[in-house]
C-alpha cells in the first residue's frame, strides 16, 4: 500500500472502543473537504467554458 494509515473513529454504541487519534481524523477530514471544494469550482469552471462558446 501507500503507507496510509485508516483513521475513522470508532462506533458509539461499540463496548470497546480504539481510541483513534483525533487530531489526525480531523487534518484528514480537512484535506478530504479541500478537495470536495477544488471539485465543485472545476465544475462551475467547465459549466462557464461550456456556456461561453
Amino acid at each position: 500500500m501507500r503507507g496510509i494509515l485508516p483513521i475513522i473513529p470508532p462506533r458509539s454504541n461499540r463496548k470497546n472502543p480504539a481510541h483513534p487519534d483525533y487530531r489526525r481524523y480531523k487534518d484528514r477530514d480537512r484535506i478530504v473537504i479541500m478537495f470536495g471544494k477544488f471539485q465543485q469550482q472545476r465544475r462551475i469552471a467547465t459549466r462557464c467554458e461550456k456556456t461561453v462558446l
